[in-house]
């Protein structure tokens, strides 16, 4: 299910036009960071409307974190906020993410075209798994209790690049048994997880780095 997106009434939605009714030069990334109060009320609204809509889940990695405060989350600029500041609060721009998803993510391009004017409406300008306008598990299969990330389109292929999906792998080989047959199993049991054919050869795939790895440690 796609995201609602968050609405601007009365006080908000004049904050939002003061800086929508700035001139081009004027609008910067920056005024995002302004500690002006009714920036503040702004973020703040938006945070709150995006963790009860996602459910506190982030629109990247999914892993949920339930918390009593917001530091745990980050406003997301979908279309980053440094070279595009003309869509700083634009509705369908904004969601919450987790800390590692956003500052990996960083301001990288998510766009098809780079030098787009308007803001972009339809999945198909993005290069990524836009929470607004994409399904998520249409683009980006999750086995092994979200340690493995893969992606099964092109979109999620770059969104699993750009959001550095593929940090919990660690955590999947840590958890492996050490003894052989156990090893092998649980691989087999991660493949039967599988529902695409990117995500077999995926699991394949790291079967085989495991096997090679094996395979040094005895002749070292």
């Amino acid at each position: 299910m796609l995201l609602k997106a968050v609405e601007y009434e009365g006080e908000l939605q004049d904050t939002v036009k003061a800086y929508t009714d700035l001139d081009e030069t004027s609008k910067s990334g920056d005024y995002w960071d302004k500690k002006d109060a009714d920036i503040k009320k702004l973020k703040k609204h938006i945070k709150q409307h995006y963790l009860v809509v996602q459910d506190y889940t982030c629109v990247y990695c999914k892993q949920k974190i339930i918390v009593t405060h917001g530091m745990a989350w980050d406003i997301e600029h979908i279309i980053p906020k440094s070279p595009y500041p003309k869509f700083l609060f634009e509705e369908e721009n904004l969601v919450i993410a987790c800390k590692d998803c956003n500052g990996t993510k960083k301001n990288k391009h998510v766009l098809v075209n780079k030098k787009r004017k308007t803001f972009p409406k339809n999945s198909k300008d993005y290069i990524i798994v836009h929470p607004h306008f994409d399904v998520y598990d249409e683009h980006i299969g999750r086995l092994a209790d979200s340690k493995i990330y893969v992606g099964n389109t092109p979109k999620g292929i770059e969104t699993v690049l750009i959001c550095g999906l593929h940090r919990f792998l660690p955590k999947y080989a840590e958890n492996l048994s050490l003894d052989s047959s156990k090893r092998a199993q649980e691989f087999a049991n991660t493949m039967n997880e599988a529902k695409t054919k990117e995500e077999t050869f995926f699991i394949m795939a790291l079967m085989k780095k495991d096997l090679e790895q094996a395979m040094n440690n005895m002749l070292s």
